[in-house]
């Protein structure tokens, strides 16, 4: 079982380094990017996805509880992160997909 969060905005590197240090990315020896792939809080971790050197989405898998390190990277990101039961998640991805169909034609 896993869920899909995604931020209102894209995310940087640096910033949730920088102002949530308690938060561990981890990186594996096949990771894409110097920052890896999967970001850790205590026992619990989450898998980021980056485009252009930016976060623009996260996936909690199994048991893992990454309901403390979303609220922390929201509250000091000040940005909005949903969860892919909600209704802003949908209307996001709504708008990403018109968006590329758009730039498709």
């Amino acid at each position: 079982m896993s869920t899909d969060y995604m931020p209102v905005n894209a995310l940087s590197y640096e910033k949730i380094k920088k102002l949530c240090p308690e938060i561990n990315f981890v990186k594996t020896k096949n990771a894409q990017n110097k920052w890896g792939e999967v970001m850790q809080l205590e026992e619990d971790c989450m898998r980021f996805y980056d485009h252009d050197n930016k976060i623009i989405m996260f996936t909690r898998y199994g048991a893992n509880q990454v309901t403390a390190m979303i609220d922390l990277i929201q509250f000091r990101l000040a940005t909005p992160i949903y969860d892919e039961y909600s209704k802003e998640y949908e209307e996001m991805t709504q708008d990403l997909f018109q968006e590329g169909m758009e730039v498709s034609e």
